[in-house]
């Protein structure tokens, strides 16, 4: 596939397209997806099984000034990465200090929470993998599926 794209292959790739059989969405304008405004702060699903993902699930979360989230442990390993804003990770006990152009790589079953004490929003890309037992995606938790 070559970098340079003509006008009608673009258009396929941005309504989606199919790759060995399975139909796939490839380029996502993440302004267009949906915000859900869940305990105190933002979270977009930008990439899951929707768009083909069997492995991971993509997501953009914004935790605005004087917001933490609840203390959880998730089954699979979770990569965070720091775009905008400062906050703390206390992940396993530890303290870390969350400043932009860091990645925070966290092991899977670790207890972790996430603070913003600032004064400006915390923007993080979160890249999870997803691993048995099956974990609900955010639209099930909304959805009250069990």
């Amino acid at each position: 596939m070559g970098i340079a794209l003509g006008r009608r292959k673009l258009t396929s790739i941005l309504s989606g397209g199919v790759i060995n059989g399975e139909i796939v969405k490839m380029l996502i304008e993440n302004e267009k997806v949906k915000k859900v405004h869940l305990m105190g702060l933002i979270h977009q699903t930008l990439a899951d099984k929707k768009q083909g993902l069997k492995t991971m699930e993509v997501w953009l979360v914004t935790l605005p000034p004087g917001s933490e989230t609840p203390v959880n442990q998730y089954h699979g390993e979770t990569v965070l990465i720091t775009l905008k804003g400062t906050g703390r990770a206390m992940v396993a006990g530890d303290s870390i200090d969350l400043f932009p152009d860091t990645t925070l790589v966290i092991p899977a079953q670790a207890p972790r929470q996430f603070a913003n004490p600032g004064t400006g929003d915390l923007v993080v890309l979160v890249i999870r993998s997803l691993v048995r037992p099956p974990e609900k995606t955010m639209e099930e938790i909304m959805a009250g599926r069990p």
